[in-house]
């Protein structure tokens, strides 16, 4: 399960797939980010899941995020993968 949840500690995305691969990945971003409150955020934290990388690079070469978009890691994400 992927979700977007907003500065306030609110849910505005989410997305339930049977794997967490690439393409599922880039589907979520390319959907979470026609939602207007997320648009370009600058800040994106993740469970430190290793595809989120190259996902977000991939959507600042597609011009969905901001040219350097900072990534972190958060602990209470962490699932162990």
């Amino acid at each position: 399960m992927y979700r977007a949840i907003e500065g306030q500690g609110n849910p505005v995305a989410f997305l339930l797939t049977a794997k967490r691969d690439f393409d599922a990945t880039k589907r979520f971003f390319r959907e979470m980010l026609k939602v207007e409150l997320l648009l370009s955020p600058e800040k994106i934290g993740t469970d430190g899941a290793n595809i989120f990388p190259s996902v977000i690079r991939t959507s600042v070469d597609d011009g969905h995020l901001h040219l350097n978009p900072v990534h972190y890691v958060t602990e209470h994400l962490s699932t162990g993968h």
